[in-house]
């Protein structure tokens, strides 16, 4: 069971999301069928959308990443999440994340 203070999201293969937990729906402020039209590039911030492209081109292939990053909200502003992330058996990428505690 995941804590109920972390997000999950599922991308597919393109690196769209394919699955949202309840959680990141509500620390992202966005309706499921809204984060399924989104990619992962687009839950990062326009300075870091070329980490963004390169992290899905190398770690999609190591299987496991760990990292920091800020994520887009619904309400236009960023969160510092830590997020860990595994690919799974059927090829998709599952990213659990938490946000950093007082960060602002």
């Amino acid at each position: 069971m995941v804590d109920p203070q972390k997000g999950v999201l599922v991308f597919d293969e393109a690196g769209r999301v394919a699955w949202a937990s309840d959680a990141a729906c509500q620390i992202m402020g966005w309706r499921r069928d809204q984060l399924l039209h989104m990619s992962a590039r687009d839950t990062y911030h326009p300075d870091e959308f070329h980490v963004a492209e390169l992290r899905f081109a190398t770690d999609y292939e190591k299987g496991e990443i760990a990292f920091r990053r800020l994520l887009r909200l619904s309400n236009g502003s960023y969160l510092l999440v830590d997020v860990l992330g595994k690919k799974l058996s059927d090829g998709r990428f599952r990213c659990i994340f938490s946000p950093v505690h007082g960060a602002s």
